[in-house]
C-alpha cells in the first residue's frame, strides 16, 4: 500500500465550498430566495437518492475510476453552469437541470472517497489519514466561503463557478 494525501479532496472541497457562495449569488440575481431553495434541494435531494448506488458501484469496480467519473460529470455540470452565469442563458430552470447531474457526481463520490482512504493508506496510518481528511474538510469549510465571497465580490458568480469546474480537472 501507499501512502496518499487526501489532495485531490481538499482541491476539489475548496472549489465546492466557493461555488455554493458563487451559486447563492447568480440564483439570487436571476430570481428569488425560494428558486434558491429549489436549486439546493434538487441538488442534495439527487445526492441522496444516487449515493446508495454510489456505495454499490464503489465496491464493483475501481473507486479510482468512480471518482474520475464523478469528478468529470461534477466538473461539467459546473462548467456549464458557470456558462449559463455568465452568459446570462438558461435561466433557473437550466441551473436546477445542471445541479442536478452535479448531484449525481457528488452521490457517486461519498461512498467511493470513503471506501478508498482504507486502501490506500496502511492501517497504522488510517487513523491519520481520517483525521487529516477530516481536518481538511473542517478548515475548507470555514475558509472556502470566504474565499468564494471575495472572488465573487472581485469578479463574478460565473468565474467563481468555472473555478469549481477548473478543480474537477484539477483533481
Amino acid at each position: 500500500r501507499r501512502e496518499a494525501p487526501p489532495a485531490g479532496t481538499t482541491i476539489t472541497t475548496i472549489g465546492d465550498r466557493l461555488a455554493s457562495i458563487a451559486l447563492a449569488f447568480a440564483v439570487l440575481d436571476m430570481a428569488s430566495a425560494t428558486a434558491l431553495g429549489i436549486v439546493f434541494a434538487v441538488r442534495q435531494g439527487v445526492q441522496a437518492l444516487v449515493v446508495v448506488g454510489g456505495g454499490v458501484l464503489s465496491d464493483r469496480i475501481p473507486r479510482n475510476l468512480v471518482l474520475v467519473g464523478a469528478s468529470l460529470v461534477q466538473g461539467a455540470a459546473q462548467a456549464a453552469t458557470a456558462v449559463c452565469v455568465l452568459s446570462g442563458t438558461g435561466g433557473v430552470g437550466a441551473i436546477v437541470a445542471l445541479q442536478a447531474v452535479y448531484g449525481i457526481g457528488l452521490g457517486l463520490v461519498l461512498p467511493a472517497e470513503v471506501g478508498l482512504v482504507p486502501q490506500t493508506v496502511s492501517p497504522a496510518r488510517l487513523q491519520q489519514a481520517n483525521a487529516l481528511q477530516g481536518l481538511s474538510r473542517n478548515m475548507i469549510g470555514v475558509l472556502g466561503p470566504a474565499v468564494g465571497g471575495a472572488v465573487v465580490v472581485l469578479s463574478s458568480p460565473g468565474i467563481a463557478l468555472a473555478i469549481d469546474a477548473a478543480s474537477f480537472l484539477v483533481c
